[in-house]
């Protein structure tokens, strides 16, 4: 059964493989987020191996759940929650999920890490949880936060939603907690497809991308050349304009036993991964293979700044001044989503949200349930 505790003061016990967080926007009083209204039918509960979910709630005080790879205990918390108060402090949640991901991080190590944050209006509550920060500056704060916070040493990334209806949107301040992520702007006809495409995202960008190359003999004098190409989307589901990255690296392999991959291109802002600037970026061999991991790697728009679906990947190869040729038998690449992911998801609960307050919660159930497909 899940059970609500204040705060911070929600043991969270070791747990493997993939969390998820869902903070929300909750009611005031534990007693009424139990409301005979919202009782279910028993049934069997649902585990995913390497899937763990969690519910933190928070209006004017912040309440947590326990963490479990029990997705029916998960929706029903979230089946539980009303949206009976007016405040809304959406900095203070994002510092929670932070908390939550560097915690369990601690004692599980995380490949990615992510914050889905939901409001239709502006934080008004947060300042008094920051008395050192003061309202005004609640968001630069938390911005600052997200920047510095680092998941096994690499950033959380950080998507938020912002719901136009009753509430006021300050879409600047959504804009710059949306740290090495995006920021989106929904309408109540448009939400559900927002909320699936940032699900789609994230099983995206979650996803390593290995270079496979020939493990044979080859000398420093005379390098593999290799011409990687990132194909990428704006949409999640490869619809509309496709846009191609290219990247450039060499390959040698001293006697067959001394396999080395650097990046020869010049580094740019919007393509990254561990090793981009250079660096030998060592990997594995697996038979007749090397396998060189393009670690956390990201595409955004050099113009929006807008995270890119990376769809496939065609690696070319050539010595000396010959022309690269694509030949998937020598060079090739290959996709594996990450094992170990956590996501905090941050849901707004205001009274102004009304009658989107019932879509805004099956939606998030969606939500969860994308994710749930990408591991089966």
């Amino acid at each position: 059964m899940t059970t609500f505790t204040k705060d911070s003061h929600q043991p969270i016990a070791p747990m493997k493989k993939i969390l998820i967080v869902l903070l929300a926007v909750c009611c005031t009083s534990l007693q009424s987020c139990d409301d005979d209204d919202n009782k279910q039918v028993e049934v069997a509960d649902t585990n995913i191996e390497g899937l763990f979910l969690g519910v933190v709630g928070f209006n004017n005080d912040v309440y947590v759940t326990g963490i479990s790879n029990n997705i029916t205990a998960t929706n029903t918390a979230i089946d539980k929650l009303e949206n009976n108060v007016d405040q809304t402090a959406l900095c203070y949640g994002i510092s929670k999920g932070i908390e939550q991901l560097t915690q369990f991080n601690s004692s599980q190590a995380l490949d990615q890490a992510f914050i889905v944050a939901f409001t239709d209006g502006y934080d008004n509550y947060s300042g008094r949880y920051f008395p050192s920060v003061g309202q005004g500056a609640v968001v630069t704060h938390t911005q600052t936060l997200l920047r510095n916070a680092s998941i096994s040493g690499k950033p959380i990334k950080t998507y938020t939603i912002g719901l136009a209806g009753a509430g006021t949107l300050v879409d600047s301040d959504l804009n710059s907690l949306a740290v090495n992520g995006q920021y989106l702007r929904a309408t109540s006809s448009t939400l559900q497809n927002t909320f699936q495409s940032i699900a789609k995202s994230l099983i995206s960008t979650a996803s390593n991308i290995s270079i496979l190359t020939s493990n044979t003999a080859i000398n420093a004098n005379d390098p593999k050349y290799l011409q990687i190409t990132f194909n990428t989307y704006a949409d999640p589901a490869f619809n509309g304009a496709m846009t191609p990255y290219t990247i450039y690296a060499q390959f040698i392999n001293p006697g067959g036993t001394a396999p080395g991959f650097r990046v020869t291109s010049p580094k740019v802002n919007h393509i990254s991964f561990i090793g981009d600037t250079g660096a030998l970026i060592t990997g594995s061999i697996q038979g007749s293979k090397y396998v060189v991991p393009l670690a956390n790697l990201s595409i955004n728009s050099p113009s929006s700044g807008q995270n890119l679906f990376i769809k496939d990947v065609v690696v070319a190869n050539k010595f000396g001044t010959r022309p690269y040729t694509v030949d998937v038998e020598d060079s090739e690449a290959k996709k594996a989503i990450d094992k170990n992911v956590a996501v905090v998801l941050v849901l707004d609960c205001s009274t102004s949200l009304g009658t989107d307050f019932t879509p805004m919660k099956r939606y998030s159930k969606e939500f969860i349930q994308t994710l749930v497909d990408s591991k089966k």
